[in-house]
């Protein structure tokens, strides 16, 4: 389990609404095989959670890519990024 802060500041506003962006980067090593990756996100007013699976080989990097969209009903969305073509 990772517990990290997601650092993020206020953009454009909208309406009634403030849109925010920010970003995160970490690298983990995980064991080569079927994985479930469990994504949970805190604002402190809201949560939501989110996961996906994947298949893991050793020494092969994979990107998750995570967003938080929609502006009435916003949804934790997760996808795995296109491999890099050798």
């Amino acid at each position: 389990m990772l517990d990290d802060g997601l650092p993020g500041h206020s953009g454009k506003g909208l309406l009634a609404f403030k849109l925010q962006d920010g970003g995160y980067s970490r690298t983990l090593a995980v064991k080569p095989g079927e994985h479930v990756v469990r994504v949970g996100l805190d604002s402190g007013d809201d949560s939501w959670m989110e996961s996906i699976s994947g298949q893991f080989e050793g020494g092969v990097a994979h990107r998750l890519n995570a967003s938080l969209g929609g502006l009435l009903r916003r949804h934790l969305s997760l996808e795995w990024a296109p491999k890099p073509k050798p």
